[in-house]
């Protein structure tokens, strides 16, 4: 809050208790009648009593610190125990001063010519009534005033009308400048069927999501359902199949700090929401002592994996990491995001094909490598299928080359990456890779290998290029 916010706040607070004061009393006496000078005579005497007392209840409550543009039932709450005490503290200090006068056969104050219990009750009606529809009225002014965004607004349905599809709507509408527009809201409880939430309607369940889309013209979708299973995210996705929809979802509940959010929280959804499974948590300080301060080579270091795998593999600090690679743009590409994330790490760019031999022996011998981790092939199988010399050439005989290579320099640990077509292979992509595998490991038995030879498997790659997904 800046400095001159809260002056203004109190001064704008003591105005309202001024006025609540003065509906009470106009409400309780005869505004035609002339003749009875209760203004001069009762409220006038009374007005400091409300308005200081006021300002110190309220203050106690931190109301004049709460932004009104955030204005909620907890500030009700608060205004209405702030009134309630100050009711029953006058009721009680003003009886004081009429009564126990009295009763020690004194004449009552001048003062309490002015009191009346009539006006005690209006009072703390009008003060409840004008500070909450002051808020209320200063809240929708920032939220239904807003500048459109320049480039237009998103028609957005919302899915789960749950706590926290109704934390998203309130978070939108909180935004100072209207980006969405929430058309509807869709949830499968039958008890939440016609309601409507913040003005916004909950128009069906998740079935009809499609025909929703369709009338309503929507650009994205909101997944508000933070405890959802994969399953039930991949039925939201596959409802809406075949259109160019933006989907969206909340953080996970453990990922929500005490229930809150804000509309910056809302992410795409991610490859990892649609998996049948948890993802397997990596073991660090193992990967950690594997890679720190060690020479890495990665072969394929321009393609999908092998690229996350250098990007990986630069979390943990290897003394220096060779990039070897046949297609030279995917290589620079590569090189440079990892330079611009790592500017301390050395990172060395070998253009390489790894059928050539001798070129592969000569990186070899330059870098002498402690780490091969061997992504470098031909994966897509109808491709390998009209095109078999080629899996040969580089999935068999150029994965014999980085492995002699690698048995001929001392290289401490050499990975395959294979994939699962090689079990039982029903294609030249996955023959070819399983002849790889065999190959490597008969050199583990090779008398005198001191390179450990091993090889990993991968299914489906979620994101890689070509993946269905």
């Amino acid at each position: 809050m800046s400095r001159h916010r809260l002056p203004v706040n109190i001064i704008v607070h003591a105005v309202l208790f001024a006025l609540a004061l003065l509906m009470a009393y106009l409400v309780r006496f005869d505004i035609g009648d002339n003749q009875d000078p209760w203004f001069v005579e009762r409220y006038l005497p009374m007005l400091p009593l409300f308005v200081l007392g006021k300002l110190v209840l309220f203050g106690w409550r931190k109301l004049f610190r709460s932004g009104w543009q955030y204005a909620s039932i907890r500030d009700v709450t608060n205004i209405l125990l702030a009134s309630w005490l100050f009711l029953a503290l006058t009721w009680v200090l003003l009886f004081a001063f009429r009564y126990v006068p009295k009763a020690m056969g004194r004449e009552p104050s001048p003062f309490m010519a002015g009191y009346s219990q009539g006006v005690l009750i209006l009072d703390f009606l009008a003060t409840v009534f004008l500070v909450s529809t002051a808020r209320l009225g200063f809240r929708l002014y920032r939220e239904e005033l807003r500048p459109v965004a320049s480039e237009g607004l998103r028609r957005v349905l919302i899915v789960g009308a749950g706590n926290a599809g109704e934390t998203v709507l309130r978070e939108i509408n909180r935004m100072r400048v209207e980006r969405y527009r929430v058309i509807g809201i869709v949830d499968d409880d039958p008890t939440k069927q016609e309601l409507f939430i913040h003005d916004v309607q909950v128009l069906g369940g998740t079935e009809d999501i499609p025909e929703i889309c369709q009338e309503e013209k929507v650009d994205e979708i909101i997944i508000a359902i933070p405890s959802a299973t994969q399953k039930q995210l991949r039925r939201v996705v596959d409802l809406c199949s075949g259109t160019k929809l933006e989907f969206r979802t909340l953080p996970s509940v453990g990922d929500l700090i005490e229930g809150r959010m804000t509309v910056s929280q809302i992410r795409p959804v991610d490859i990892e929401d649609l998996l049948g499974r948890d993802p397997v948590q990596l073991d660090m300080e193992a990967i950690g002592r594997f890679v720190n301060d060690r020479t890495i080579l990665i072969t394929g270091a321009g393609g999908s994996i092998g690229s996350e795998m250098g990007r990986q593999i630069c979390h943990f600090r290897p003394k220096r990491l060779v990039l070897v690679e046949q297609a030279e743009t995917p290589l620079f590409d590569i090189e440079n995001e990892l330079r611009e994330k790592y500017p301390a790490l050395l990172i060395i760019p070998s253009i390489c094909d790894i059928y050539d031999r001798e070129r592969v022996m000569q990186v070899w011998k330059k870098h002498r490598p402690d780490v091969v981790i061997h992504a470098a092939a031909h994966k897509h199988v109808p491709l390998m299928e009209h095109n078999p010399c080629e899996a040969i050439k580089n999935n068999i005989l150029g994965t014999r080359n980085v492995a002699d290579a690698s048995m001929q320099y001392g290289v401490a640990q050499f990975v395959l990456i294979s994939t699962d077509k090689a079990v039982n292979p029903s294609s030249i992509m996955g023959a070819s890779k399983r002849v790889a595998e065999i190959y490597t490991q008969a050199l583990n038995s090779r008398h005198g290998c001191r390179t450990e030879f091993m090889a990993v498997r991968f299914g489906n790659v979620l994101g890689s290029d070509g993946s269905v997904v």
